[in-house]
């Protein structure tokens, strides 16, 4: 297991924080600096993030050992799933009763390359951890139904605890334990004190859980559950593509959502019907098949959905899933080979299934070595790339690298894509990039993209700040009728606090410029009893001094 592992060591890097990992572990969002605060957090939650203790106790004692390393991070998500790959081979081995499928099963699972994604980026030990103490239970558990020892139970139980603190998909073994009944007749009383017990911990925990944390992904209203079931289906037939062609594997964190199901619902059902007959053959020949077909069911049934799709999807969400389907695969091809009586052909088989997935994971690491190659392999598929990119060019913005953010900014289409469910917020991204060409001192260009906001724009807030934009130009020029008109419109519409004072103060001396003095000194009256925002001062006095020289004491 050692030496099937190996390949998985390239996809460790030094190299920048990805994706969330830049706010949550560089900036410490989720990383408490003291016990006091690490407790608050589990107490109540961080605001804008998943409740998710577990993980907020990893990040702040791998940062207490290692500091601000990306590296320490992402070895610590390395040996997590290296982990996950020995439970792997354990259980499979527990439940088939056979070493080679167990073995095989555990390797290729160890070198998919929908691993890169988990270790790479530090924020993705939800699903490593959610997997560990999922399969941790099962292994607890069938301890428990054999020895009928109550320390099983008991570690069965702080098992499911400490995986449902990491992710709220561990309730799905709840599914695969109540599927297992029946054919558990025999040591139905120790299984059913277990399904007591798990379900007992399931509920509590939501109920604890939706006291102190709501979930800060939004999710669409605009589908019925047909719509969805249709939509799922169809991002589950491309997730089983890439998964076979995994060198192709694109379905990165942020991957597009279709907003309608499209010509995919007969594919979906005929997909559906073919599971089924081939779970029932699978049925009558192993019964034992039953874990791993209910274990791929109950991991993927988040994503079914059944349940309300969030915006976005990931390749990740299958990560708990895996183990089951790989074992299914082996174990239809280990039937095959046996059937046939040539054993070379199913370590032929193994040794080819091995090296196309190593070097999958290899080529597939090679795209994670930074945000920006990252984003510029994902840019079209990914909405969470699109969101770097902005983010990207706000902060060059800010850093007044203007060419930069403006080749980060253009990145980003400024139109949603079509006939799906975006979240990038594409009138922001045109904002900043008219903010981006007046510093640039391309005028025309920011004045047609501010005049587009204000005509056009859905979001009250960008209008009045692109109204804005447009009277500060206008006073550059010295066109003091059309700075009264825009900074009207711009109050108006309902400027934030941040920018109001200063929009208050040029209006006044717009007026006063146009000899209206009595508006002059509303607006001056108005601008004394707001908070102006920082920065600008020189010009800000300068303005106050000419309007108080003009109204007079």
């Amino acid at each position: 297991m050692a030496v099937a592992c190996a390949p998985v060591i390239c996809a460790l890097s030094r190299g920048e924080y990805l994706w969330t990992d830049v706010a949550e572990i560089g900036d410490r969002a989720l990383v408490a600096r003291s016990p006091s605060e690490l407790w608050s957090a589990f107490r109540h939650g961080i605001d804008g993030h998943y409740y998710r203790p577990a993980v907020f106790a990893l990040h702040s004692l791998n940062f207490a050992l290692f500091g601000d390393s990306a590296l320490a991070f992402r070895a610590v998500n390395l040996l997590l799933h290296v982990l996950n790959a020995l439970l792997v081979y354990r259980l499979v081995r527990e439940v088939l009763g056979r070493e080679a499928p167990a073995l095989a099963t555990a390797a290729l699972f160890a070198v998919h390359p929908l691993a890169v994604t988990l270790i790479a980026w530090a924020s993705a030990r939800t699903d490593l951890i959610a997997l560990s103490c999922s399969l941790g239970f099962f292994l607890a558990a069938r301890r428990w139904v054999i020895l009928g020892s109550l320390p099983w139970l008991g570690l069965a139980g702080a098992v499911l605890v400490v995986g449902l603190a990491a992710k709220e998909t561990c309730a799905a073994t709840l599914i695969v334990t109540v599927g297992l009944l029946p054919f558990l007749w025999a040591k139905r009383r120790r299984w059913t004190g277990l399904v007591v017990l798990q379900a007992v911990i399931v509920l509590a925990w939501f109920v604890w859980r939706q006291q102190v944390s709501t979930n800060p992904v939004g999710r669409p209203g605009d589908l019925d559950v047909l719509a969805r079931i249709a939509v799922a289906g169809s991002m589950h037939l491309e997730y089983a593509r890439q998964l076979v062609v995994p060198y192709s594997l694109t379905v990165c964190d942020g991957t597009r959502v279709p907003a309608h199901p499209g010509p995919w619902l007969p594919a979906v059902a005929l997909a559906l019907a073919a599971v089924v007959l081939l779970l029932e053959r699978a049925r009558r020949r192993d019964p034992r098949l039953l874990v791993a077909a209910l274990w791929a069911v109950a991991f993927l049934l988040p994503t079914s959905g059944l349940t309300p799709l969030k915006h976005v999807r990931a390749d990740r969400y299958l990560y708990a899933a895996l183990p089951a389907m790989i074992a299914l695969a082996v174990t239809a091809a280990d039937g095959l080979v046996r059937r046939l009586g040539h054993v070379r052909i199913g370590a032929a088989l193994f040794a080819i299934a091995y090296v196309y997935l190593a070097g999958s994971l290899m080529m597939r690491a090679s795209r994670f070595r930074s945000n920006e190659a990252l984003w510029t392999y994902e840019t079209r598929r990914s909405e969470f790339c699109l969101e770097g990119w902005a983010y990207r060019s706000r902060q060059a913005y800010v850093e007044s690298r203007f060419d930069d953010a403006l080749a980060y900014s253009l990145r980003v289409p400024a139109t949603n894509p079509p006939d799906v469910l975006a979240f990038v917020n594409r009138e922001e991204v045109l904002y900043y990039r008219g903010l981006i060409q007046s510093a640039r001192g391309d005028a025309q260009t920011a004045r047609a993209i501010f005049d587009d906001l204000l005509a056009r724009g859905d979001a009250r807030t960008l209008r009045a700040e692109a109204a804005y934009e447009l009277a500060v130009m206008e006073f550059q020029r010295g066109n003091f009728p059309a700075v009264e008109r825009f900074l009207t419109l711009s109050l108006g519409i309902g400027l934030g606090d941040a920018s109001r004072g200063d929009a208050v103060l040029l209006r006044s001396y717009a007026n006063l410029r146009l000899g209206r003095i009595e508006d002059c000194r509303r607006d001056f009256e108005e601008f004394a009893a707001v908070e102006a925002r920082p920065g600008e001062t020189r010009t800000r006095e300068t303005l106050k001094k000419q309007i108080q020289a003009a109204l007079g004491p």
